[in-house]
C-alpha cells in the first residue's frame, strides 16, 4: 500500500511539474508574442516617421525650387503666351564661347551669359490701351 501511495504521490508531483512547465511555456510564448507585437508597432511607427520626413523633405524641396525660380527672375507665361518660345543668345563679351538657349518661360537677362543676353521671342505682343 505504501508503494501505491508513494507512486501516486510521485505521479501527482510529476503531473504538477508538467503542469508548471506547461504554464511556464505558455507564459514564455505570450511574452514572445507581446514582444513581437511591440516590435511590429515600433517598425510601423518608424515607417510612418520616415514617410512623414520624406513628405516634409519633398515639401521643402518644392519650396526651395519655387524660391530658386523666383530668385532667377523666371515666371510662367500667361496661357495666351504659353506657346511663345524665346531664343536667348550670349552677349558680345569675350569671356566665354557663344551659346544659345531656348526657353518657354520669361528668362533672366543673365541666363545665358554673365555679361548679359539678348532674347528673341517667337511672337511680339503690343500693349493694349489702359494697361
Amino acid at each position: 500500500m505504501r508503494l501505491t501511495q508513494q507512486s501516486r504521490a510521485e505521479q501527482s508531483r510529476a503531473e504538477q511539474s508538467r503542469a508548471e512547465q506547461s504554464r511556464a511555456e505558455q507564459s514564455r510564448a505570450e511574452q514572445s508574442r507581446a514582444e513581437q507585437s511591440r516590435a511590429e508597432q515600433s517598425r510601423a511607427e518608424q515607417s510612418r516617421a520616415e514617410q512623414s520626413r520624406a513628405e516634409q523633405s519633398r515639401a521643402e524641396q518644392s519650396r526651395a525650387e519655387q524660391s530658386r525660380a523666383e530668385q532667377n527672375c523666371t515666371r510662367p507665361l500667361t496661357e495666351e503666351q504659353e506657346k511663345n518660345l524665346v531664343i536667348c543668345t550670349s552677349g558680345g563679351g569675350q569671356k566665354a564661347a557663344f551659346s544659345v538657349l531656348m526657353s518657354s518661360v520669361l528668362p533672366s537677362l543673365h541666363m545665358v551669359d554673365i555679361d548679359g543676353s539678348q532674347c528673341f521671342p517667337m511672337f511680339l505682343y503690343e500693349t493694349e490701351d489702359g494697361q
